[in-house]
């Protein structure tokens, strides 16, 4: 037998009451993945502590006996499950719903219908987290945790200037009111690394580490020169926007300068990377304007600055559909910028949260 074959398959554990979409996501996975099902989360909760943990779980909401937030929040109170990865699949599309989510640990959202490249996806990029952190676990606790520093949400007081300028996390320590949740119209963008999973399979895990923290370096102080805030980091991406909580009526058009930007500063970690040289790091941008939800969301143990609606969404739908080197902004941004930048239109995508296609445009570069 070869030493491919004798690797064990990472363990997926799906958990929905309806029978159709055990069978759905079984049928997508069975191939990669060695799968356990459950029907509700007591189940669940029984399989996951027996026989094995399960590398990741992808968890329901709405399931009788019991739901898919009691289920996760008892997996993160246990010891031995407290660490794995919970991706919640729901129809639920509230603010309220997410932020209970994150709050109790989960990692992701996956609204249904459940898209099959979606699901692959985020599986297989969840995944290969989880081997970074569990190998440098292993090998080194305080590379663990810059890892975990990476990963997770934490935005605690004292780690301010991983999300926002010197000159505004000296703000946010003193002026209470800042954390405060409200509605803004604000301008949300979305920096995704393409081509990450091959890297991911290709790279020395001290290697991948390095290449991660030099690539949210370099973007984040981009982001900063143009007075924009970091909300999380996600895997290989960055979520951020502008226009909160350092106001600028200007908004738009700083996103999409930072991000042109952005696309010019990959192109010198190319040039001047030992660790990026040899893979060219390519990454895509999204970015929309509209109001959102925007404050300081979590535990008073477990905080994120952070903005959350369906316009956060097409932000990253956007992403999504971005090529290599390009930038995709909505109709909505593409309004406010047309008179700075030369935009060219690029056809209708979907989101979640809007009822029609949207359009999207590509950005090309400043107007003469």
């Amino acid at each position: 037998m070869s030493e491919s074959a004798m690797v064990e398959k990472p363990t997926v554990l799906v958990v929905d009451d309806t029978p159709e979409i055990l069978t759905m996501i079984t049928g997508l996975l069975k191939d990669e993945y060695r799968v356990k099902v459950a029907n509700n989360g007591e189940r669940a909760i029984k399989v996951a502590t027996t026989g094995g943990s399960p590398d990741i779980i992808l968890m329901d909401i709405m399931m009788p006996v019991m739901d898919g937030y009691e289920a996760c929040r008892l997996l993160k109170g246990l010891e031995t499950t407290k660490d794995i990865p919970v991706i919640f699949l729901t129809a639920k599309t509230e603010v309220e719903d997410e932020m209970k989510g994150f709050n109790l640990g989960a990692v992701d959202y996956i609204t249904k219908p459940i898209s099959p490249t979606i699901l692959q996806l985020r599986v297989k990029t969840q995944l290969d987290l989880k081997k970074v952190r569990d190998y440098l676990k292993d090998k080194n606790s305080f590379l663990e945790n810059e890892i975990q520093a990476r990963t997770k949400e934490v935005t605690a007081m004292h780690k301010l200037t991983r999300y926002f300028s010197p000159k505004l996390a000296e703000r946010l320590m003193t002026e209470d009111d800042l954390y405060r949740v409200r509605r803004k119209n604000l301008s949300i963008f979305f920096v995704d690394i393409r081509g990450f999973t091959k890297i991911s399979n290709d790279a020395e895990p001290e290697d991948l580490l390095n290449m991660l923290n030099e690539f949210f370096d370099q973007m984040t102080k981009v982001v900063f020169n143009y007075g924009g805030t970091v909300g999380k980091f996600i895997g290989d991406a960055i979520m951020g926007f502008f226009g909160d909580p350092e106001e600028c009526a200007n908004h738009a058009e700083l996103a999409v300068r930072m991000a042109l930007d952005m696309q010019d500063k990959v192109k010198v970690i190319n040039e001047t990377s030992a660790l990026w040289n040899s893979y060219q790091l390519k990454i895509g941008i999204g970015i929309n304007t509209g109001y959102v939800t925007v404050g300081s969301v979590g535990s008073e143990t477990h905080k994120d600055y952070t903005v959350i609606g369906r316009h956060v969404n097409l932000a990253a739908r956007l992403t999504e559909e971005a090529k290599p080197g390009q930038v995709l902004i909505s109709n909505a941004t593409n309004n406010l910028v047309s008179k700075f930048f030369k935009t060219e239109a690029v056809g209708n995508i979907s989101a979640k949260g809007f009822d029609n296609p949207v359009s999207a445009f590509n950005v090309t570069g400043a107007a003469a």
